[in-house]
């Protein structure tokens, strides 16, 4: 099985998946976030630096899984099908995708606001070292969810355990 995952990050879960698959793509924005999984060395991934809306240096290469953790809530709303049509154009039809993601906590104290301009929603985040920045994070519902990846999405399936919502579906078309 080819393996695609979309915003590895440090490769945290590329570790569970990457043994399974003959073959794991993990890209990444960010080349410290990549230095640090290449780091781990895991068995069957490669590592590259792409940008998750084209996915251009990919080439031809399809794949038979996509998944994406904590990446859907980062995505502004004017982008959501700009990622998902490049995503699916890089899968074989009836692909399976596996996404997870935040469900807000009650607790959580990060300032939540919204931007007109946008319509999307956003939180200040504060570094160690006090600086702070503000991100996209969306937290959605399982309706929301449904009706974002219908155009894109067949027998979609998700379920809601705190800390994180889980979802699975196939790839209504591919490369």
């Amino acid at each position: 099985m080819a393996v695609l995952e979309i915003a590895c990050g440090t490769g945290y879960w590329t570790r569970f998946v990457a043994p399974c698959a003959r073959n794991a793509t993990a890209i990444d924005f960010l080349e410290e976030m990549l230095e640090v999984a290449r780091s781990q060395q895991i068995a069957n991934a490669r590592f590259l630096y792409e940008d998750a809306y084209s996915l251009k240096s990919l080439g031809s290469m399809l794949f038979d899984f996509g998944f994406a953790m904590h990446w859907l809530s980062h995505i502004p709303s004017a982008r959501w099908d700009e990622f998902f049509s490049s995503f699916h154009a890089r899968l074989k039809p009836g692909a399976k995708v596996l996404m997870a993601d935040d469900i807000r906590r009650p607790d959580d104290e990060d300032p939540y606001f919204s931007k007109v301009e946008t319509r999307d929603p956003y939180e200040l985040r504060r570094l160690p070292n006090g600086k702070s920045y503000e991100i996209v994070k969306r937290y959605f519902t399982p309706d929301e969810l449904h009706a974002l990846l219908a155009p894109y999405a067949t027998n979609i399936q998700i379920r809601f355990e705190r800390p994180r919502w889980w979802l699975i579906y196939e790839a209504r078309c591919g490369g």
